[in-house]
């Protein structure tokens, strides 16, 4: 079962690094085209995405994205990043030896 699960975890963590390059430009050109934000707003959340990028991006496209296409870009986003916890969280459990590797790394006790 990991075998399958890191198969998994690996193309969802490939579809979820093109998401974080994307984003992040089509929530500042979404931002600067629409005409019904003033100009201060603009300029605020431009900065939030450039300062914070993924997190900046992703509140932008949740709360404030004129796009129906950002905006469901966002929720496919938040939607690949559960599953992709899910599956990398799936493939350290099930598998021993990459769990002993991380305990004994000291990976895992820095999370827990």
């Amino acid at each position: 079962m990991s075998g399958l699960a890191f198969v998994v975890a690996s193309i969802l963590l490939v579809i979820f690094l093109l998401i974080i390059f994307i984003q992040p430009v089509w929530s500042i050109l979404d931002c600067v085209s629409t005409s019904h934000r003033s100009h201060l707003s603009k300029a605020l959340w431009s900065l939030a995405v450039l300062i914070t990028w993924f997190a900046g991006s992703f509140a932008y496209g949740y709360f404030a994205a004129q796009s129906p296409g950002l905006r469901r870009l966002t929720l496919f986003g938040f939607t690949i990043l559960g599953l992709l916890l899910t599956a990398w969280g799936t493939v350290i459990l099930t598998d021993p030896d990459l769990s002993r590797v991380l305990w004994e790394s000291g990976v895992a006790r820095s999370i827990r």
